[in-house]
C-alpha cells in the first residue's frame, strides 16, 4: 500500500493484511498494518491514517500471472 500527498509525493507505506469484498457497496474492506513514525505500528482500515501521511493510491501484490 502506498500513500501519497496531494502533490503525488510518496509519504507512507503499509502492508495489506486482509481484503474482503463488501457486497452491499461493491467495495473492498482493506486492513493495513503500518508504522506511524515513533508512535508504533497500527492495524487500521486503509483510509484511517493521520492526514500528514497522505491518501492510499496504489496496491501491490506478489502474485504472478499464470
Amino acid at each position: 500500500m502506498i500513500y501519497r500527498t496531494a502533490t503525488g509525493q510518496v509519504e507512507h507505506i503499509g502492508t495489506v493484511l486482509t481484503s474482503e469484498p463488501v457486497v452491499e457497496t461493491f467495495e473492498w474492506r482493506v486492513t493495513v498494518i503500518s508504522q506511524w513514525g515513533a508512535d508504533g505500528e497500527y492495524i487500521h482500515p486503509v483510509r484511517h491514517v493521520p492526514l500528514v501521511l497522505g491518501q492510499p493510491t496504489e496496491y501491490w501484490t506478489e502474485r504472478q500471472r499464470p
